[in-house]
């Protein structure tokens, strides 16, 4: 976590410096798109001998629809400096299962929602389309739910886990101002939350532990309304 706290650090020191000069401009967002997530998943068997090991990398291919808070502060006649708060809300679901029907073990994973807190550097291209980066931390609320057989007779059991995971953040975009206070923008993002541990769970006789590296994409459009 040290990474991200020199990074905010750094931002904060140059939005300030910017902010002295001028005072910010604030705006909010709406946004949709198309959304994929990623997940390595790693079940791993804690009772065997000769450990019965499996790895699986399932997709989440969905949609995304998000609101956000910002605002930018301008250094130069072509540099601004800001931050931005959105938060985006996910569809569909990542499936796995194994095994014949009537002792399949499946596995539903989602990305329901992420919380982006991120510092928007952003150049202005002409007088009118600025290109910008965004860089900073995200917080995804992840919904597992596992279905397993369970004992000799094999009777089945679900298993659902709720997890908060923080990540990284990262994105490119364009944004083109229509008329005074509002915009169009257009921007793909990148988060990163590392491996998320989730319910260990029995597959018969054998128990299983649950992680699974997650990582996410999106491509949005969206409209931005300026307080000028």
């Amino acid at each position: 976590m040290k990474k991200y706290y020199y990074v905010f650090v750094t931002a904060l020191s140059l939005i300030s410096t910017c902010a002295i000069a001028s005072l910010p401009h604030y705006y909010i967002a709406a946004d949709a798109g198309i959304f994929k997530g990623e997940f390595n998943n790693n079940y791993t068997d804690k009772t065997d001998v000769i450990p019965l090991n499996i790895t699986q990398p399932v997709m989440q291919n969905g949609y995304t629809v998000g609101a956000k808070l910002g605002f930018n502060s301008p250094c130069t006649q072509q540099i601004f400096l800001g931050g931005e708060l959105a938060l985006h809300v996910e569809g569909h679901n990542a499936s796995f299962q194994t095994g014949s029907t009537a002792t399949v073990l499946s596995d539903n994973t989602q990305v329901e929602a992420n919380l982006d807190l991120t510092f928007v550097p952003s150049l202005m291209l002409t007088r009118t389309v600025a290109g910008y980066l965004k860089i900073g931390a995200s917080l995804a609320y992840i919904q597992d739910t596992l279905s397993s057989p369970v004992s000799y007779t094999a009777v089945m059991q679900r298993y659902t886990s709720y997890k908060f995971a923080p990540g990284f953040s990262a994105g490119l975009g364009l944004t083109k101002s229509i008329t005074r206070c509002t915009s169009i923008y257009a921007e793909a993002n990148y988060d990163d939350y590392g491996t998320v541990n989730f319910s260990g769970f029995q597959n018969f006789l054998t128990t299983y532990a649950h992680s699974a590296h997650v990582y996410t994409y999106n491509i949005v459009v969206g409209m931005a309304y300026h307080f000028n």
